[in-house]
């Protein structure tokens, strides 16, 4: 019934499930069963502490007896020092006294509004773009002051921090308003 490449598939690919239920299997045997077995002294259990502030993660692994590693961070919706992720995973039993890593959150990531005033329309565009930032509106003025292509202004201004997707808004120049006499 079956062609031979078919049966092959079938046979490998239950083999490699059994294999990854019975790894899985022994995994949990050895973390819960023969690690406290091995290992001197206490074992505790990894809480779980992400979605909480630092402070409160900190005095939640101590009181457990383990060791906080805060090296890691990256930007985030959560607010600055919450926790976002824990390793050894919460739920995992550990020698006490065993270092815990842990990435807190730094926040949303801001976005200084760079000055591209007086920059060639084309170029300013390239570097908002790749700053992460959104361009809306522009308006295109003539200018005594301003060569033609080239920013006038930028709301908001320079400086400003904005979140990645934000929208700014350019005055380009249209250069100086020539009125031909009669």
């Amino acid at each position: 019934m079956f062609n031979k490449p078919v049966k092959f598939l079938s046979i490998t690919a239950v083999s490699i499930l059994t294999a990854l239920g019975l790894s899985l299997i022994t995994l949990f045997i050895l973390n819960d069963a023969i690690l406290p077995m091995i290992t001197a002294g206490k074992v505790t259990t990894v809480p779980d502490i992400t979605g909480m502030l630092l402070p409160e993660a900190l005095d939640t692994l101590y009181a457990h007896s383990l060791l906080p590693d805060t090296g890691g961070s990256r930007y985030s919706e959560l607010p600055e020092g919450t926790v976002l992720e824990v390793f050894p995973p919460p739920g995992m039993k550990v020698k006490t006294g065993r270092k815990i890593k842990l990435i807190v959150s730094r926040g949303t990531h801001k976005i200084e509004v760079p000055d591209v005033i007086g920059m060639d329309f084309e170029l300013a565009s390239q570097l908002l773009k790749q700053e992460g930032l959104v361009i809306g509106y522009t308006e295109y003025t003539f200018s005594e002051n301003v060569s033609k292509n080239r920013v006038i202004n930028i709301i908001p201004p320079p400086g400003t921090e904005l979140s990645p997707g934000d929208t700014v808004r350019l005055s380009i120049s249209l250069g100086q308003l020539e009125v031909e006499e009669f």
